[in-house]
């Protein structure tokens, strides 16, 4: 992956040098496909993801693979503003927990 630091605006390239290297090298490592552990999940799961974000599709497909999963889109929010911006996430997770502890 080459990122041209020219072409990153100040707040994105603030936010790409402050992530864990280490981690983000991880993330790029091959990795079995997902579709094969989906539908062994067998807890609660709630997934979210802002309208905006470039793994919008994959999650979507993702979602049906984990039985009784539920989705929730985030409107107008991209991949970090989804974890930024922790109130849209917890108006649905705090139910969403409610929910699972009285199963």
């Amino acid at each position: 992956m080459n990122i041209n630091r020219a072409d990153l605006s100040e707040d994105a390239l603030s936010e790409f040098t402050d992530n864990d290297f280490l981690a983000l090298s991880a993330s790029l490592q091959d990795r079995p496909p997902l579709e094969g552990i989906l539908p062994s999940i067998s807890v609660p799961c709630l997934l979210y993801v802002g309208e905006n974000d470039g793994l919008l599709e994959q999650v979507k497909r993702c979602a049906p693979l984990i039985p009784g999963s539920q989705l929730v889109t985030l409107p107008g929010l991209n991949h970090p503003q989804s974890l930024y911006e922790a109130e849209q996430a917890l108006s649905h997770v705090v139910p969403f927990l409610d929910h699972a502890s009285i199963q």
